[in-house]
């Protein structure tokens, strides 16, 4: 619906940034979908919790750093792989990931368990709501704001889809261990924080290394006794 409604100057643009964050979604389903696999073999409620929280977890410890990352880097990636005259389409990257995160919580909450507790009509009308929704923002916010307002339509309807699916199963997102997914946050915080103060006139390929490695370090103290337990494993 997006690129039904754009120029082709637009549609260049948004194709460029959408191009790039699409190359996030294969990381990220892999693990889905190992998980899922995991899944389909256990035969009770709490097993399928389990692996839905560490597929979860793992997926959002890789898209969160990427989504907060993105309005420090946005441009310059953009300019790195097309050229220049598209640093100006940086927010509409920022948008687009941000669509990524969403998309995480569809694939695990919704693919995985409501599809495993056989919840199809749930699942099917939530999903169906959220399309539509997604389909009239971007038709309203393209005709308001242009390319960006068409991408920033279709994250709602996304956002929207992620709320009721939470709705909808809020006992297990109760469960979750909320301690774990704020280490991503707080690790993904310091990040930012590191990418606010590096000089502007460094190169990309500087400033996401440097990055990407505090962002882990964080989240490894965080994890150190997770990490202690698994190397002295014999």
């Amino acid at each position: 619906v997006v690129q039904r409604v754009l120029s082709p100057e637009e549609l260049g643009s948004y194709n460029a940034a959408w191009r790039i964050v699409m190359s996030v979604v294969p990381l990220f389903m892999v693990i889905a979908t190992t998980f899922l696999s995991e899944n389909m073999a256990e035969s009770d409620d709490a097993g399928v919790e389990k692996g839905a929280h560490q597929a979860l977890y793992m997926c959002l410890g890789l898209t969160v750093p990427i989504a907060a990352a993105a309005p420090f880097l946005a441009a310059d990636v953009l300019a790195f792989v097309f050229g220049d005259e598209l640093r100006g389409s940086h927010w509409l990257f920022v948008v687009l990931t941000f669509s990524i995160v969403c998309e995480v919580f569809l694939c695990i909450l919704g693919m995985q368990v409501l599809l495993l507790r056989r919840r199809f009509k749930l699942l099917g009308t939530t999903m169906a709501v959220g399309i539509l929704a997604g389909s009239c923002f971007s038709w309203y916010f393209q005709k308001k704001f242009g390319v960006l307002g068409g991408a920033s339509g279709a994250f709602l309807g996304r956002l929207l889809c992620v709320l009721l699916i939470g709705w909808n199963l809020k006992s297990l997102v109760a469960r979750l261990p909320a301690r774990d997914y704020a280490d991503i946050a707080v690790a993904a915080a310091f990040m930012t924080l590191a990418l606010y103060f590096i000089p502007v006139h460094w190169h990309v390929l500087i400033k996401i290394p440097l990055a990407g490695s505090l962002y882990l370090a964080v989240f490894a103290y965080f994890q150190r006794a997770q990490i202690r337990a698994f190397v002295s494993r014999k």
